[in-house]
């Protein structure tokens, strides 16, 4: 799903983007056989919202103070005072 987002995107609907501590961020850190646990999964799910924030129409997150630090410095990066949603008029 990750990887194919914007094909969801594209039909001008909100998508909701939620990756926090998920299983492939686990195997893409450690291996298939000894998954990172869940817990020790916040720079893989940071990395993941951060390739997708401006895409989704919201993130749901478990580690909030640290994807509003993420978002912040996203849109510091991007130049914006505010995320502009996709689909907003």
């Amino acid at each position: 799903l990750s990887r194919n987002f914007k094909y969801f995107t594209s039909f001008k609907k909100p998508v909701v983007y939620a990756a926090s501590r998920k299983t492939f961020i686990g195997l893409a850190l450690k291996n298939a056989k000894d998954p990172l646990p869940p817990e020790k999964r916040l720079y893989g799910s940071l990395a993941a919202h951060f390739m997708l924030a401006n895409s989704a129409a919201i993130l749901r997150v478990h580690d909030f103070e640290q994807i509003l630090d993420m978002i912040k410095v996203k849109k510091e990066i991007d130049g914006v005072d505010r995320f502009e949603h996709p689909f907003a008029d």
